[in-house]
């Protein structure tokens, strides 16, 4: 930014279309998953949304978004995961500014799950819906899991603790939520339908996760004057 301006991201993409006109170029991104009222990802996918739009209408040579979906099944704030609506309905956002979209580094962490749910079942709950939401939609293309089997996940390097985030366990044999991915590949149960594109109402008594999701905790006022001020 400082070297090259604002204009850095659309200058990096006009290049890469110099070098390779057949290219398919896409912007990844995340923390971004979920668009609407309810949704802990809002205001950065709208973020994502302007900059894309920006970029659209300025003729940069852009062709899809890449939705991250790194997920922890019992995270707060912006960890915790968005609604499959909120996911369909960012989807269909930017399918109107004509990009495909696809899940580009799906997994799904269940270690800080209290002990009395069943975490595998979980997982396969996130993965299931998430997906079936995401395919529901006519401009997303495919996803893509962050690592093959549990024991090669990136995450135990970079977090320091022991995490189960992918469809294959550490014996490569497939988890409940390998399956929980097959039945939303396969149709097997019906497609979520996301809200109308401008309705942001209606997804605020979405209560998908509140079986496993923690409580967002309260936010705490500050620099509040006292009672002597």
């Amino acid at each position: 930014l400082r070297k090259m301006g604002d204009d850095y991201i659309a200058q990096c993409f006009r290049w890469a279309h110099e070098a390779d006109p057949d290219a398919f170029l896409i912007y990844n991104d995340n923390k971004i998953e979920g668009w609407g009222l309810g949704s802990p990802h809002s205001d950065k996918a709208e973020g994502f949304y302007n900059l894309l739009k920006g970029l659209v209408d300025a003729g940069v040579p852009i062709h899809g978004a890449g939705m991250q979906g790194h997920f922890v099944a019992s995270g707060t704030g912006v960890r915790r995961p968005p609604t499959p609506s909120a996911v369909a309905n960012q989807i269909r956002r930017l399918a109107t500014l004509n990009l495909k979209v696809n899940l580009s580094e799906f997994d799904v962490r269940t270690s800080s799950l209290p002990p009395n749910l069943d975490s595998n079942e979980v997982q396969k709950e996130i993965v299931r819906d998430i997906l079936s939401a995401c395919f529901s939609q006519p401009n997303f293309t495919g996803v893509y899991f962050w690592g093959v089997a549990d024991c090669v996940s990136w995450v135990e390097d970079f977090y320091g603790n022991v995490d189960k985030p992918l469809i294959l366990d550490s014996s490569y044999s497939p988890k409940p939520s390998y399956y929980g991915a097959l039945e939303a590949l396969s149709s097997s149960i019906p497609p979520l339908l996301p809200p109308s594109l401008h309705d942001k109402s209606s997804l605020v008594n979405d209560n998908w996760g509140s079986r496993w999701m923690q409580a967002s905790p309260p936010s705490t006022p500050r620099n509040l004057p006292t009672s002597d001020e």
